[in-house]
């Protein structure tokens, strides 16, 4: 009977499907560390949900809606539909609040809004789509002077959203 088999088993080793033989040892893909999931909140807003997705804190610096500082951190990008450039990054708001450092569990989640029409200008944009997408992009000498942690930069997955 091993005679018999041997053949075909040889073949399939040569021809790379050893899968029958040895079963599938393909690694699992990994998950990425930070999950950064962006979607439409109230009227001209987005909301960036971060998820900690390893077994390790991840620290981060932010700084309240609002603060002229938003621009240290966060990049909002905007290509409105029928255009070919995105939108020009601009920052809308007065510095007054410092930033602050955020620290991630493992496993934990952080929500936050962001009123988009602070970070890109809508004039002229309202009520187009536009495929919207959150960097985080702190220098990382800046970052260093608020802590001592990894500097990570990230990006939130795109989403297609109503601009008002």
């Amino acid at each position: 009977m091993i005679l018999r088999i041997l053949p075909w088993c040889l073949f399939l080793l040569a021809m790379g499907n050893v899968t029958i033989l040895a079963g599938d040892k393909t690694p699992a893909k990994k998950k990425a560390p930070l999950t950064a999931t962006l979607a439409p909140a109230a009227k001209g807003w987005g909301r960036l949900t971060l998820t900690n997705n390893s077994d390790k804190p991840i620290v981060l610096i932010d700084v309240q809606e609002g603060s002229g500082f938003c621009d240290k951190v966060w990049r909002v990008e905007a290509h409105v539909e029928g255009q070919k450039v995105a939108l020009k990054p601009f920052m809308a708001y007065a510095p007054a609040l410092s930033p602050f450092v955020v620290t991630l569990k493992p496993g934990e989640k952080r929500v936050r809004d962001f009123q988009l029409g602070a970070y890109v200008p809508l004039y002229g944009q309202e009520g187009k789509l536009a495929n919207v997408v959150i960097h985080y992009e702190v220098d990382p000498a800046y970052f260093k002077e608020f802590t001592t942690a990894p500097h990570v930069r990230f990006s939130s997955s795109p989403v297609r959203m109503k601009l008002e």
